[in-house]
């Protein structure tokens, strides 16, 4: 999405440090140029995730990272399998717990995600962020910010939303899955939740086989300085 880069290009460009107030959303109006509908749409994808903090009654600032290492993969064929089955897991619990927790103000800002991916799909178009933004309301519904850290702090988790192992036309076979998925949460439909993960899940699966040539990309993990004398 156009405005999420502006906005991440402003806060680069300024040189403001984790911590650093932002300009309210009148200012950003005017500073990038666009209308208050896409600025606050923009503004959500980068507090989900973990970019900026939005203090009611305060303002807007620069998030703080993570103090916790992330979690880095070899990216290939069998830590892919792997990285599914662990996110399956999560998946489903993420669903049964939104359908035990989430209020009707969740299940709106969910809904109205779910309609604009449609209409990207409906387009032949892709927005990979919108469709990590979907499920990552999914994760905060829960109340289990256990879950929205593990999403938020695994890179690996996150490539399933960055166009998969190379391979964008993903969203293509697995777009139909994504209102099953949101009508079980409406209905309050376990069994049906967890039948349309599954279902999201080895279609995925099916993705990852089929698949040739795999690229064997390696992240660095950041290494834990030893203490004096340890």
């Amino acid at each position: 999405m156009a405005v999420v880069q502006e906005i991440e290009n402003y806060i680069k460009e300024a040189g403001l440090a984790p911590g650093a107030k932002l300009p309210s959303e009148r200012e950003f109006m005017e500073i990038l140029g666009v209308g208050r509908s896409s600025l606050r749409e923009g503004l959500r994808i980068l507090e989900v995730n973990g970019l900026i903090d939005v203090k009611s009654g305060i303002g807007m600032f620069v998030s703080f990272p993570a103090q916790t290492p992330k979690i880095r993969f070899l990216i290939d064929k069998k830590n892919l399998l792997d990285a599914l089955k662990v996110r399956k897991q999560l998946e489903i619990l993420a669903v049964e717990e939104a359908i035990e927790n989430a209020t009707g103000e969740d299940i709106q800002k969910i809904e109205a995600s779910l309609l604009r991916l449609e209409a990207c799909f409906e387009k032949g178009e892709r927005d990979p962020e919108e469709d990590k933004l979907f499920h990552q309301l999914i994760y905060q519904s829960t109340r289990n910010w256990v879950l929205v850290d593990i999403l938020k702090n695994s890179d690996q988790l996150s490539r399933f939303w960055q166009g998969p192992f190379g391979d964008e036309a993903i969203f293509d076979s697995t777009s139909v899955f994504h209102r099953p998925i949101f009508e079980s949460i409406r209905a309050r439909d376990k069994q049906a939740g967890k039948n349309s993960v599954k279902k999201l899940m080895e279609q995925v699966a099916a993705e990852i086989e089929q698949k040739k040539n795999w690229p064997v990309e390696v992240f660095s993990q950041p290494q834990l300085k030893e203490e004096a004398g340890g």
